[in-house]
């Protein structure tokens, strides 16, 4: 004979069917916990070298020029960013590619090759010639700075985003994205800690009462 008890007994054994196992609550956490490292990890990355970049520019150490035309190609293509140190000026030698700026015209800068340099009595002079023309530079440039900046590096299309970010809308937007990023952090941060609190009340909520004797 069937005894009520008995299947009252059997079914209120039986687990919620709503209750997650515990193995898929610590499966989900986990990989929350990695997605917000990376995510975090990733951020505090680029703030570091937007950091780093900026202050070393404005150390006057480097300097950062888009290549806007195609003299220089194949070695700096157009829509490059030409990454330039500052070196002694008596270092400077045939082929290397220089910043130098026209006479006359401080505030054009032009990243050529140099082929052909003279000093004397403290002044060195310069000529130049884009690697793609055809003849050099129509002037001689007389340089007594005791240094020059010589190109040493070249990043690819990163000029096009180098002009835009030198623009007023560039800068506002960097910006916003700088501060939409901090805002998604916090936001992550905030959204893992409360889920966290939501799955300990559940455990506690959905663990079995104790066995009154």
């Amino acid at each position: 004979m069937h005894d009520p008890g008995q299947a009252m007994t059997v079914a209120s054994a039986e687990p919620s069917s709503t209750a997650r196992p515990p193995a898929i609550t610590r499966g989900r956490t986990a990989v929350r916990a990695v997605r917000l490292t990376v995510s975090s990890t990733a951020l505090v990355v680029a703030l570091v070298l937007f950091l780093t970049s900026s202050l070393t520019v404005l150390s006057g150490n480097w300097q950062l020029t888009p290549v806007l035309t195609g003299s220089m190609v194949p070695a700096l293509p157009v829509g490059s960013l030409a990454i330039s140190q500052r070196e002694p000026l008596a270092d400077l030698r045939v082929g290397q590619i220089a910043l130098l700026h026209p006479p006359g015209a401080p505030k054009i800068t032009y990243v050529h090759k140099v082929v052909w340099l003279a000093r004397s009595s403290g002044v060195t002079e310069i000529r130049t010639r884009g690697i793609a023309n055809p003849i050099d530079d129509p002037w001689t440039v007389r340089v007594a700075s005791p240094q020059v900046y010589v190109v040493t590096h070249d990043i690819a299309l990163v000029g096009y985003a180098a002009i835009w970010l030198r623009s007023p809308e560039g800068r506002a937007i960097s910006i916003l994205c700088a501060g939409l990023l901090s805002l998604t952090l916090v936001g992550l941060v905030i959204r893992d800690e409360m889920k966290k609190r939501r799955e300990q009340n559940s455990r506690r909520n959905n663990q079995p009462a104790g066995t009154e004797e």
